[in-house]
Order: C-alpha cells, then structure tokens, then sequence
C-alpha cells in the first residue's frame, strides 16, 4: 500500500491512505480494522477523487464502520494534502456529511461548517436523571452538563439510548470554565473515551453558546490538554486547530 502516513489533530490519530487511484477495497471492513488495531489510530482516512469538489474524503471509525464526517480528521487529511500533494489555501471537501470549505495556513487548518447543515436540534430531551441536548455536526451528538467518573459506563447509557436509536451518537461531557469549556467524549465507533473529538468541539460549543450565552469564539480543551477553537459567523460555524504528522513513537 503506497502513499500512507499517519497524521494527529487534538490526540486524535488518523492512518490516511491516498486512494486516489482506488487501489484500496474501502468495502474491505476487516483491513480497516486490522490498520486500525495495528496503528493504534482513532480512525482510517481515503482521500479520493471528487467530481464535485477539490477531493472525497472517506471516513472509517476504528471498529470499521463508516462515519458522515469527522472534524480532527477532515483537518488532518487537508493538512497531509498541503504538506504532500499541494500548497494550497483553500480546499473543497467532499464526505458523505456533504461538501466542507477548510482554510490552510503554515500552521493551522480551519474547517468552515455552514449553519444551514446544522440539523437535529433537540435541547432538553430528560434521559432518566439527565438533561441532554443533541445536534448533529457532521455526526450526532449528545451534550451533557456533568462530571463523569467512568465514562465508558456513561457514555454508553446514552448512546445506545432509544431515544437516539438506531444511529446512536457520540457523547459529549462539558464543564464551563472561565475562558471556555472543556469536553470529554464517548465516541460510537470506538465506544470508549478519545482523546479528542472535533465535531463534538463544535457541537458542544454551539449548545453551550445556545443554552448560557457564552461568547464566540469559544476554546475547546480535549481530554488530550490540546485546545480548539470554535467560531461563528452569519454563514458558518468554523473549527480551528493544529494538525501535524504523526511520528509513531520508537519501540526498544
């Protein structure tokens, strides 16, 4: 398999294969697992050709099911193009969550989500002694007010709630701090805790900034110590962070 790497956005890693000539059987749910296990990697990422856009990205949680979108990941994979295939600013991403504007500097990578794809609102949903509110950003999302000790546990009570049947979605626990929230997620796919998780950066800003006024932009600090910054404008929710290869660490 040619032309692969591993690059990381907020302790989220990611195994990005250039598919663009479509020599890999992305159907073949068993080797992206085995890539998945063998790596270590939150997910598996095939950069392919678009008719309707600069590039397709296709994405694989680590369990080898398929996901809409991710947002560590769709800034991973437009980091790789810049450092690889071309310099470029601005890039047009087609996923199966529809087509993603991303803006690429030296350091950064900006992922621009417009408002009117923002679908599933539902604040206040009671899910036994829990008040829950859900938005999907790319992928479904539960956002929770509380402090968790087991997260595995918790996580999974919601998840595979029938409220949210037959999807399911990630799991976001958010505290409020001074300067902006920090997050810890359970993520379907993986169905444990990540180190990180954009889309629920993005929806937990976007409940919190709904729910208590919190101002834009917010920062997002992941369970990884790295942070994330969250805006709004009249067209576009954005995400902004730091992607980079990955080196694997070296082994004795």
């Amino acid at each position: 398999m040619s032309n692969t790497v591993l690059y990381q956005q907020a302790g989220n890693t990611f195994f990005i294969i250039d598919n663009r000539d479509e020599s890999f059987d992305h159907r073949d749910k068993f080797s992206i697992k085995s890539l998945s296990k063998r790596y270590n990697v939150d997910g598996v990422i095939l950069l392919q050709n678009s008719i309707k856009a600069n590039y397709k990205m296709v994405f694989f949680n680590n369990d080898g099911s398929r996901a809409g979108m991710c947002g560590n990941g769709i800034a991973s994979l437009a980091r790789y193009i810049y450092d690889n295939i071309q310099e470029c600013k601005n890039i047009n991403m087609e996923t199966d969550s529809g087509i993603l504007k991303l803006e690429i500097s030296t350091t950064n990578v900006t992922l621009k989500i417009p408002l009117n794809s923002i679908k599933d609102l539902n604040l206040d949903i009671k899910i036994e002694e829990d008040t829950v509110h859900h938005i999907n950003t790319g992928v479904p999302h539960a956002i929770i007010y509380k402090d968790v000790s087991n997260i595995k546990k918790e996580g999974a009570k919601i998840r595979y709630n029938h409220f949210f049947a037959p999807e399911g979605c990630n799991v976001d626990f958010v505290k409020i701090n001074d300067n902006g929230i920090t997050i810890r997620t359970y993520e379907r796919g993986v169905e444990d805790e990540t180190k990180a998780c954009g889309t629920g950066a993005l929806a937990s800003a976007l409940i919190t900034h709904k729910k208590f006024a919190l101002a834009m932009p917010i920062l997002v600090k992941t369970e990884s110590g790295e942070t994330l910054e969250v805006n709004l404008d009249d067209k576009y929710i954005t995400l902004t962070g730091s992607p980079k290869k990955y080196v694997l660490p070296q082994t004795s």
